[in-house]
């Protein structure tokens, strides 16, 4: 599965609200910040996997350790969505290509 996942505008505006929460950004529309409903084990967890991003999880042990924390958050009953993941990553400044990356990790779990 790509980027945009199979349901095109569903995907983006999933990652569009990840990004949101992360920002703190504001809904012009409602004129209200973007609510952040993330448990903190899975803020946690986001920013464990983006310290591994530093070299846009490329390697295998980038690949390995974001699995695995996304499988340990499943295990554990922590709810959270690609968009959560990819939204984190997206408001944190992390390229194209290292996004791509991540959202094919994120895609063997979910």
């Amino acid at each position: 599965m790509g980027l945009h996942g199979n349901d095109g505008d569903l995907a983006e505006r999933d990652i569009l609200t990840g990004w949101a929460k992360e920002a703190r950004a504001e809904n012009l529309l409602a004129g209200q910040v973007t609510p952040d409903d993330r448990p903190l084990g899975l803020v946690k967890e986001l920013q464990h996997i983006l310290w591994t991003g530093n070299s846009g999880w490329r390697d295998k042990t980038a690949g390995k350790i974001v699995t695995t924390s996304l499988r340990n958050l499943q295990a554990a009953g922590v709810p959270f969505t690609r968009g959560d993941v990819l939204g984190y990553a997206v408001a944190h400044g992390r390229s194209w290509e290292g996004i791509k990356q991540l959202a094919a990790l994120v895609d063997e779990v979910l």
